[in-house]
C-alpha cells in the first residue's frame, strides 16, 4: 500500500520544514552527550532520525508535483531552557541561538519556487558539541 495526500491547491500551501535535532555521534568518545546518554537510548534516537529523513523524502516527492515544498533541518546545538535540566552539560555559549534557527526556516522558505532546499545541517561555528 501507498499513502498519498489529496491533491492540494499548491498556492493555499506552501513549505513544509521538519525539525529534528542533529544526529548525537556515537563515535565521538569526548562527546558530553555520549557520556550523559546510553547507548540504547542513542541508538533509539539515530533510528527515530532516520525515519524523519525518510517521511520527509517520500513527502516531497509526494508534493513535489503541486508545489510544496518540504525540507528538513537538523540543528546542532541550540542554546535553550531544555539544556537546563542537563548538569555539566556543554558550553551553552558555543551553541547556536534560536534566531540562528529561525534564520535558516526563511532561508529554506524564502528560496525562488523553482528551487527547493531538502535537507539543511545547521552547526555552531565551532562543530558538533
Amino acid at each position: 500500500d501507498r499513502f498519498t495526500f489529496p491533491r492540494v491547491d499548491a498556492s493555499k500551501l506552501g513549505d513544509l520544514d521538519i525539525f529534528s535535532a542533529m544526529h548525537l555521534r556515537l563515535d565521538d568518545p569526548h562527546s558530553p552527550l555520549k557520556r550523559q546518554v546510553d547507548k540504547i537510548a542513542m541508538q533509539h534516537e539515530l533510528h527515530g532520525k532516520a525515519g524523519v529523513v525518510g517521511f520527509s523524502r517520500v513527502l516531497a516527492e509526494e508534493l513535489r508535483a503541486d508545489g510544496v515544498r518540504v525540507g528538513v533541518l537538523f540543528p546542532g546545538a541550540v542554546d535553550t531552557p531544555l539544556w537546563d535540566s542537563i548538569p555539566q552539560g556543554p558550553d551553552r555559549s558555543r551553541m547556536l541561538r534560536p534566531q540562528d534557527v529561525a534564520r535558516a526556516v526563511v532561508l529554506m522558505a524564502s528560496l525562488p519556487p523553482g528551487a527547493s532546499l531538502e535537507e539543511l545541517t545547521l552547526l555552531p561555528s565551532g562543530g558538533i558539541l
